[in-house]
């Protein structure tokens, strides 16, 4: 199963593709005077149309935002702007080129850039997870502490789920049981989990991971919107 595959599994998404027009991003490579490199231009033909994966936290840039920064093409923002993804240049000519970063400074008023990801293949597949683990699928849930990052709860899912090897960085490592639900754990320097971030479609997987770290854990759990809107409805 290829990994299209697997981001559509993810997001219920049957059947594929959810595609940009082809003539639109023709229309954006004569813009730039350039071709995509073929990775993301298979990307962007099945799944580039789909808001969920692509928009709803950071997010793929629309086909008539993707521009240049210098020497860099940039493809995605994050949700706050904090820092940009994007290929150089030089490398464009790749199928599955690597993939740069760039920070804002307010020093230079500037971002500057820096090797990330050793390949766009990667980068999208960073996206399309994140995404779900923060709003991207109907039920996500998230913890933003050590203390109430249950440690037990932590090691079942190291040792029960699949890590996604390619997405592991030093603070934070991706799970998944048949990508029917993403997990991301995330680590202070001295290994502890301090954050655990989880999405999914299926309620009853995710009742099931709110049950394992314990459902007084939990920061935020998409169940606090269903009650800020049963509220609503009351006072209404």
């Amino acid at each position: 199963m290829n990994y299209l595959q697997n981001i559509a599994t993810l997001y219920q998404l049957d059947p594929l593709p959810c595609s940009l027009p082809e003539a639109e991003i023709t229309a954006a490579e004569q813009r730039l005077g350039i071709r995509f490199p073929a990775m993301l231009r298979e990307y962007l033909l099945t799944l580039g149309g789909n808001e969920a994966v692509n928009q709803s936290f950071n997010r793929l840039l629309p086909l008539e935002k993707i521009d240049f920064d210098g020497d860099y093409l940039v493809l995605i923002e994050e949700n706050q702007g904090v820092f940009l993804c994007g290929i150089a240049k030089a490398y464009l000519a790749q199928d599955n080129p690597p993939i740069h970063i760039g920070f804002y400074t307010d020093e230079t008023d500037s971002y500057e850039w820096q090797p990330h990801l050793p390949d766009t293949r990667t980068l999208l597949l960073e996206l399309a997870y994140t995404n779900a683990a923060m709003g991207g699928l109907h039920y996500c849930a998230n913890i933003m502490d050590e203390e109430s990052t249950d440690a037990q709860a932590v090691q079942f899912i190291q040792q029960n789920r699949t890590e996604i090897i390619e997405l592991r960085q030093e603070n934070q490592r991706f799970y998944t049981d048949g990508f029917h639900e993403i997990i991301l754990l995330c680590f202070t320097k001295n290994g502890n989990a301090n954050g655990v971030f989880i999405g999914t479609a299926d309620q009853n997987r995710f009742d099931t991971l709110l049950e394992l770290f314990g459902w007084d854990s939990w920061l935020y759990t998409s169940y606090d919107d269903e009650d800020d809107e049963d509220e609503e409805c009351d006072e209404e």
